[in-house]
């Protein structure tokens, strides 16, 4: 009787030849809820400034309007494209923690509790983004190269 080849162990990280990706690691997926929920911070300070100006108030506050949009945006894009694992984007997640843990900090003698929690989110989110495992799940870069 002839012998009959065993197949081999799948390969959990390879189909057909084809690098696929495997789960997120915890520090990557908290990375991108920090994000995200500061971004949702963004936005209802957007809409808290809306529903509170009326009138002369309300052209004074399209400077912070704008910024609370812009910022919604931009951190909900470095999220996302977190999330879609492109290395860039924990480079822009670390020096935007950065710059939230320094505005905290400069807010200390204004409002410390609010300071703190700034200082605390912000060393959270960096540190969330540069851990081991988050870079490890970023990978080579491959993905960020347009396809052409």
């Amino acid at each position: 009787m002839p012998a009959v080849p065993t197949p081999e162990e799948p390969d959990p990280g390879r189909v057909g030849g084809i690098r696929t990706r495997t789960a997120r690691p915890r520090t990557l997926v908290l990375a991108v809820v920090l994000l995200l929920l500061q971004a949702i911070g963004f936005a209802a300070l957007a809409v808290g400034v809306l529903v509170t100006t009326a009138g002369d108030e309300r052209v004074a506050s399209l400077p912070v309007l704008a910024f609370a949009l812009l910022a919604a945006v931009a951190v909900a894009a470095v999220g996302r494209s977190l999330w879609r694992r492109r290395r860039w984007a924990r480079g822009a997640a670390v020096a935007w923690s950065l710059l939230l843990v320094l505005t905290g900090l400069s807010q200390l003698s204004v409002n410390a509790p609010v300071a703190v929690g700034l200082a605390v989110l912000g060393l959270a989110t960096a540190a969330a983004a540069v851990a081991p495992a988050t870079r490890l799940a970023l990978g080579s870069g491959e993905d960020d190269q347009p396809h052409g």
